[in-house]
């Protein structure tokens, strides 16, 4: 069965919870990208990379180091 309308209106009410869910804004867009709307799509999956970056990315207490959760390590010069 294709129910978009159910699956969309789940993944809404989970963004009302969370709004940087990444998941939640994929599986939306995923169903945005299935129902043919495009625009509505590549907005949410925008939306994925800027929460997953707000999420993994942080300062240390030096502010001179960017640490993600997978060891990367990157100076700020």
């Amino acid at each position: 069965k294709r129910e978009f309308p159910a699956a969309r209106n789940f993944f809404q009410k989970a963004l009302e919870i969370d709004p940087h869910c990444a998941s939640s804004l994929s599986a939306l867009g995923f169903v945005y990208q299935l129902e043919d709307n495009l625009l509505e799509a590549i907005e949410l999956f925008h939306k994925v990379n800027i929460s997953f970056l707000k999420k993994s990315i942080f300062w240390n207490n030096h502010n001179k180091i960017i640490t993600s959760p997978y060891q990367f390590d990157v100076m700020i010069l």
